[in-house]
């Protein structure tokens, strides 16, 4: 029972079980046994508990015998406590430091004792206030005229035709170093690699366009002629022909150009306009993951395709594949993100 758990995770997880037992299950074991079973808790450790700690008020475990520990008191145990709760982003080695103890044995005691695991920040653009307000009030509209509505986001990347100039990590495996070949060990990369221009739409049902590809940077001509009225209006025809829609394009100029605008009232696609369009938040725009999923599986690629042509079928053929297996997981949050953003602001997103 309990195997892997430590005596901090168990206790945790016992309480648990009995408040639930005793308030939200009315004492019935085996609705409480049916709740925590969706969080994969084996039915031995929920029985086990309530049998336990059923006519008890105070839910702990006994200590394990042992000799009594000299370095993980329980004065070293609040003092690591509080150095992460004043300040989460401290590092072990100085936090290691101010307790007089070794990296290895602080990181020992923080996660084992403690439950304290490291995350990864996310990034995020440095806003001020000025632009946090906004987008917050932007969030709040957006919601408003998406009500009903099948949402479409666009986008554009340059993604390099030699896979291996992606960023990326690389890596190769010996026992020793020395003796693997100069090419194996180093990872070449293109100063100024040749790279395509992509745009592609996806819809908050998870469903990808074709790709237009192009070898210059785009302009309102381009955008209109190759992306709205050939990417644009022929996704809408095959995908969402009889969905009330809304395109929401990013903020770059030529997406808000006069006349793709104009083009876009008088073919009756319902677009976000400018004023209400939440600026520099890619993290309500699932596009940009899924950009980085399609760059990833690009730069697993063996061989570099050597024509426009055998370039466009094989980012065609990624994208069709990441939008099959991903599409719909990427875009079932969008709703909520931004209801978050409307309520609580861009730091709402890091908290959920």
């Amino acid at each position: 029972m309990d195997k892997g758990r430590s005596l901090f995770e168990r206790e945790l997880l016992a309480k648990r079980v009995m408040e639930f037992y005793n308030t939200t299950a009315n004492r019935d074991s085996k609705v409480t046994w049916n709740f925590f079973k969706q969080e994969g808790i084996p039915s031995s450790n929920v029985y086990s508990y309530i049998k336990k700690f059923k006519d008890s008020e105070n839910v702990q475990f006994k200590k394990p015998a042992g000799r009594p520990a000299k370095l993980a008191t329980t004065r070293v145990k609040n003092r690591i406590e509080k150095i992460f709760k004043t300040k989460p982003s401290t590092s072990v080695a100085v936090a290691a430091r101010k307790v007089k103890i070794s990296k290895s044995y602080l990181g020992e005691i923080k996660v084992h004792k403690l439950g304290i695991k490291a995350r990864t920040k996310k990034p995020a653009p440095n806003y001020k206030p000025v632009q946090e307000s906004r987008i917050k009030d932007c969030c709040q509209k957006l919601l408003k005229k998406m009500r009903g509505k099948v949402v479409i986001l666009d986008d554009e990347t340059y993604v390099p035709v030699d896979p291996s100039n992606l960023p990326g990590r690389h890596f190769f495996h010996s026992s020793d170093p020395s003796e693997v070949a100069y090419e194996e060990k180093v990872r070449k990369k293109d100063k100024f690699p040749k790279k395509y221009c992509i745009w592609q739409c996806i819809s908050s049902h998870g469903h990808v366009s074709d790709p237009v590809v192009l070898e210059g940077n785009i302009n309102q001509d381009i955008y209109l002629k190759n992306c709205v009225k050939a990417g644009l209006e022929a996704f809408i025809n095959r995908f969402h022909k009889n969905d009330k829609v809304l395109f929401w394009p990013d903020l770059a100029t030529c997406h808000y150009a006069k006349k793709v605008t104009e083009y876009l009232r008088k073919k009756n696609i319902d677009f976000v306009p400018k004023d209400i369009n939440p600026p520099n938040v890619p993290q309500l725009r699932p596009i940009e993951k899924f950009w980085a999923r399609s760059k990833s599986v690009y730069s697993r690629l063996q061989d570099v395709p050597d024509t426009f042509r055998k370039f466009k079928g094989r980012w065609k053929k990624i994208t069709s594949e990441v939008a099959k297996t991903s599409g719909k997981n990427l875009m079932k949050n969008l709703r909520k993100k931004i209801e978050l953003v409307a309520n609580g602001g861009v730091a709402a997103l890091a908290i959920n």
